[in-house]
């Protein structure tokens, strides 16, 4: 406790150290800023939508009261041309701070009674180029500036003592050369948590005073991965100072280790999930539909022309609309049942590939950490693909409700629209979120002491001079 002491005031005169505690917390700052902004504008935009809804249904049920015999009481054209649905993802407090699959996965849909085939790509709409970019939000300054920093603030904090004379300097005044070299690495491990954790806190009280209020359970475990990533690091950084190299090697191979665990092993993942199990041409895909949609369009001029055969004083504009969507609904199940096993492999090999991801993303810490954070928050792809079938499941019943009433002749009325269906699903709470995460944090555990044992081996044959 005495060369702690010691080292941790030695350390306030390490010049750059308030300015790598100033820069880490003015990222948080600003990066939690920008996810709240982030999702502020999404919010905004959903709740017009969702007000746009509101209004036109109570229009139409307006009518109905009215018993005016309008398109609110046909449920062809009230389903299939102007009624539709909003389904939402209920997003947790904490979802500002890791972006994850909302860039790549809609988190809300526009549904109405056409097949699910065609709700595809209304969800939301993001520009190009800063998708391109990625967004900037605290997983991100966490996963990959943090490294930097401890790399930064670690790289000599043995190789410089010895290279100075100071540790032959101590050791010849008779202090024990083990406890010399642990007080120095607990006054940088010690002080690399805390600049982290405050770091943390800043984001966490942003988040606060902005009324998102994150849950107290993901708060901590946050927190806690968070510390232990960063623990990772430094215990990497301890065992390549106990390899006995000057600071600029040390340096050299903490910067190497950094491009290979946080860039090229998550895009080796990456490119191995898409090469191992590559997803079928849409070029196919378009073909078939087109084929699927030609015929469909044949059978129904047929129907039209059988129509018109059974009725010969009809013209082209007497035609029924619900006859018309009758027959839209059918084609649109025939095109669907034609191209159900192409669309069926697209979600197998998307399965595939997040199955392969999810096994080899204990390879890299950064990647196992970024996925840690995104589940804690909900962001990772399961629950947006937990989220989409959901969804696309109620699509389905709110389809069948149109297209059973219509096939059936009947009309709506104010009755009637009670039994539209709802959609009830909601996402995961934030005890199962953090149960998620404790592979991810039993792995870096591991890795951390195994680096510090390692490392501690190595210490014991460190020489002086």
């Amino acid at each position: 406790m005495h060369h702690l002491a010691q080292e941790l005031r030695l350390l306030k005169h390490l010049r750059g150290l308030p300015l790598v505690i100033i820069l880490l917390i003015a990222l948080a700052f600003i990066a939690t800023g920008s996810g709240l902004l982030r999702q502020n504008d999404s919010e905004r935009a959903i709740a017009g939508l969702l007000e746009a809804e509101t209004q036109l249904r109570n229009t139409l049920r307006g009518s109905l009261e009215r018993q005016d015999d309008g398109v609110a009481s046909k449920p062809g054209a009230l389903g299939f041309s102007v009624l539709s649905e909003h389904v939402v993802l209920s997003l947790s407090p904490g979802a500002p701070l890791a972006v994850g699959s909302s860039e790549l996965l809609p988190a809300h849909y526009r549904f109405d009674a056409h097949a699910a085939y065609l709700q595809q790509g209304r969800g939301d709409i993001d520009n190009p180029l800063r998708l391109s970019v990625g967004s900037f939000d605290l997983s991100f300054v966490l996963v990959f500036v943090v490294p930097i920093m401890v790399i930064a603030l670690c790289y000599d904090m043995v190789s410089k003592e010895k290279e100075h004379g100071v540790l032959a300097l101590a050791c010849a005044q008779g202090i024990d050369p083990q406890q010399f070299i642990t007080g120095k690495l607990l006054a940088r491990g010690l002080t690399t948590l805390v600049m982290v954790s405050l770091a943390i806190g800043v984001a966490f009280l942003i988040l606060t005073l902005s009324g998102a209020r994150p849950e107290l359970d993901t708060s901590l475990a946050w927190w806690a991965m968070s510390l232990l990533y960063t623990g990772f690091w430094f215990a990497l950084a301890v065992l390549v100072n106990a390899q006995n190299r000057d600071s600029a090697t040390n340096g050299v191979i903490l910067a190497n280790l950094w491009l290979l665990l946080v860039v090229i092993v998550p895009a080796v993942i990456g490119l191995s999930a898409t090469s191992l199990f590559p997803a079928p041409s849409r070029v196919a895909l378009t073909t078939e539909l087109r084929e699927a949609a030609t015929e469909a369009e044949a059978q129904a001029a047929a129907a039209r022309e059988k129509y018109f055969f059974d009725h010969p004083d009809a013209s082209s504009t007497d035609l029924d609309q619900e006859i018309y969507f009758r027959a839209v609904a059918q084609s649109e199940a025939e095109i669907s049942g034609s191209i159900e096993s192409t669309l069926a492999a697209f979600e197998t090999q998307a399965e595939r590939q997040s199955s392969l991801a999810e096994r080899l993303k204990f390879l890299s810490p950064a990647l196992l950490f970024q996925q840690s954070l995104n589940q804690l928050v909900g962001s990772d792809r399961d629950a947006y693909v937990a989220f989409r079938t959901a969804a696309y499941a109620h699509h389905e019943q709110w389809r069948q409700f149109f297209v059973q009433s219509m096939e059936a002749g009947n009309t709506l009325g104010p009755s009637d629209w009670e039994q539209l269906p709802r959609y009830s699903w909601t996402p995961a709470d934030a005890n199962v979120r953090v149960r998620r995460t404790v592979p991810a944090a039993i792995t870096l555990a591991l890795l951390m002491f195994g680096l510090l044992a390692g490392a501690r081996r190595q210490f014991k044959r460190y020489p002086v001079v």
